[in-house]
């Protein structure tokens, strides 16, 4: 069957992201992998503090604000913390929480960019990702909201262009839900690397 250009956008734009996805979790977590192996007490130090001064709620809250709006900080810097403190233990339960929170903010997200009217108080690099975001949910609708919640990529901007454009929320809220095996993904591969990373060091 032949592909039509509308197809053919979406096979490029599906395989770019992915690709950029692999590189940057990989970069993450060569770098996660390496800190751990340099800094490992320091780090552990760090994100026992995190825990017991922050504790999962106010882990849960640094994840829906950083998919709510956009943040400089990822929120699988909070998987970083479980996978060096104690709550390693736990760490579905824990990593299940975050990922529902990441699924709340994303939907918070939504309603923001739904509410939005004026957005000349908007930076404008954020104004021009914003368009583009919402042209590409207007040709591919909730799709483009999987394929943020499935890869580091802005994955706030997309909930936010979503509700810009008004696209239907059930569909979103749908769409949103992939968040969480990403999130469990995401700490399953960082479990690895760290198993990784001793198998290299015992060898030195």
């Amino acid at each position: 069957m032949e592909l039509t250009d509308r197809d053919e956008e979406w096979k490029k734009l599906k395989n770019s992201n992915i690709f950029y996805a692999v590189i940057s979790l990989s970069i993450f977590f060569i770098i996660a992998g390496a800190l751990s192996l340099i800094f490992e007490k320091e780090l552990r130090d760090y994100a026992q503090w995190i825990v017991e001064n922050f504790g999962i709620r106010g882990m849960c809250f640094f994840v829906f604000i950083a998919d709510a709006i956009v943040s400089p900080i990822p929120p699988d810097a909070m998987l970083f913390v479980i996978a060096t403190s104690d709550l390693r233990e736990n760490w579905i339960f824990y990593a299940s929480l975050l990922g529902v929170s990441s699924v709340l903010g994303g939907n918070a997200g939504y309603w923001v960019g739904y509410l939005m009217r004026e957005k000349s108080w908007l930076p404008q690099k954020f104004v021009i990702l914003a368009n583009k975001k919402k042209l590409m949910i207007e040709k591919f609708g909730h799709w483009v909201v999987v394929l943020g919640a499935l890869t580091p990529l802005p994955f706030s901007i997309s909930c936010w262009a979503a509700g810009m454009v008004r696209l239907k929320w059930s569909h979103f809220f749908w769409a949103t839900l992939f968040r969480i095996p990403r999130i469990m993904g995401a700490y399953y591969m960082l479990h690895n690397s760290k198993n990784l990373t001793d198998f290299f060091t015992s060898w030195l």
